[in-house]
């Protein structure tokens, strides 16, 4: 595969089109224009060895600064020994990629209990009850891809920006969306792509329902499953998988299948 990534240029990306999304959300994500907003940050959660990132997920680091040239992107990965040696073409042509070796999980539950006032907080009880079991679950079948979960969640909610897997290539520009999730299918939201603002409700709520309710031995429990109970669990938000063009009172852009998910991951 022969990459077709060139030197940084400046380009003006057209607009995303918000019309089968829930309209109350996709109202707020109009009202802040392109040039109103710093550049967009993204972010990558890697959980194997550098030998595994591989040509796909190359690609998926381009593909977002061919949309975005101004992007800030961020990978972050536990194991010290990781680099962004696969990603120096990109760096070397003028972009902007930071690796952030991230802390044991418990550490980053415990700095994100410490939020500003006037947010949306986590549930401390709930929260030291989780991290209380941490070296217990860390032995069980799924935990690196729950770990990936809690991670992705806990950027989105002390952070803020957009979230993407490893394995995600965009095709589209997504400067004009906030506060978004997309369904998989029918009624069932995904984790792979999540874009919000800094302590948004929506990431509180999605955390606690995590410590509450975890679950070390159901794939996808904690992630896809997550955000979709966490979502039901919303008044405003229930109607809007089944009516995505109705005006709610959801504070979250649930979009359609076609925006981050037009085909099966296994197919």
């Amino acid at each position: 595969v022969v990459s077709v990534f060139g030197e940084k240029q400046s380009v003006v990306p057209p607009k995303w089109n918000t019309t089968n999304s829930t309209a109350a959300a996709a109202a707020a994500a109009a009202a802040t224009t392109t040039s109103d907003r710093k550049p967009l940050s993204f972010y990558f959660v890697h959980t194997t060895d550098e030998a595994s990132f591989g040509v796909g997920n190359v690609r998926a680091v381009e593909s977002v600064f061919f949309h975005h040239p101004n992007a800030q992107v961020t990978i972050f990965h536990k194991d010290a020994n990781f680099t962004l040696q696969p990603l120096k073409h990109i760096i070397d042509a003028g972009y902007t990629i930071t690796l952030q070796h991230h802390q044991y999980l418990g550490a980053l539950i415990t700095s994100a209990l410490e939020s500003p006032s006037g947010v949306s907080t986590l549930n401390a009880t709930l929260a030291h009850a989780f991290i209380a079991k941490i070296a217990e679950y860390e032995k069980t079948e799924f935990w690196y891809a729950n770990e990936a979960n809690f991670i992705r969640a806990l950027i989105m909610y002390t952070r803020g920006g957009i979230y993407i897997d490893t394995d995600i290539i965009i095709v589209k520009p997504m400067d004009d969306l906030r506060n978004s999730v997309g369904l998989e299918r029918p009624a069932h939201a995904n984790n792979a792509v999540q874009i919000f603002d800094q302590y948004h409700s929506f990431t509180a709520s999605l955390l606690n329902e995590m410590f509450a309710s975890f679950s070390p031995k159901i794939w996808g429990h904690n992630g896809p499953k997550a955000v979709t109970r966490t979502l039901n669990k919303i008044v405003g938000c229930r109607g809007a998988f089944k009516n995505l063009n109705t005006t709610l009172s959801c504070p979250v852009n649930i979009l359609p299948e076609v925006a981050f998910y037009p085909m099966r991951w296994n197919k």
